[in-house]
């Protein structure tokens, strides 16, 4: 899965999920701030992913500062589920 797929299915649990009004097409780049994100919403959105996703992770990656764009949380999630860009 590439970092686009996992873009488009977090973009779909934050509107469909979590109301927020994401569409599909979101930049890589869009600031999760930006787009409506809190630290709330992070923890519901990461319970979401991790069920869609399939993967397991500690609540540190939350708090980490690298996670700060729509793409970096994408990008940790494939790092997680072991597929390559």
């Amino acid at each position: 899965m590439d970092v686009r797929e996992i873009i488009c299915g977090l973009a779909r649990i934050l509107r469909e999920e979590l109301a927020l009004p994401v569409s599909d097409d979101v930049s890589e780049d869009a600031a999760l701030e930006d787009i409506g994100v809190d630290s709330i919403i992070m923890m519901s959105l990461w319970v979401y992913a991790e069920e869609k996703f399939m993967f397991e992770t500690d609540e540190d990656a939350l708090v980490g500062d690298g996670l700060i764009t729509i793409g970096d949380v994408a990008k940790y999630i494939q790092s997680k589920i072991g597929c390559k860009e």
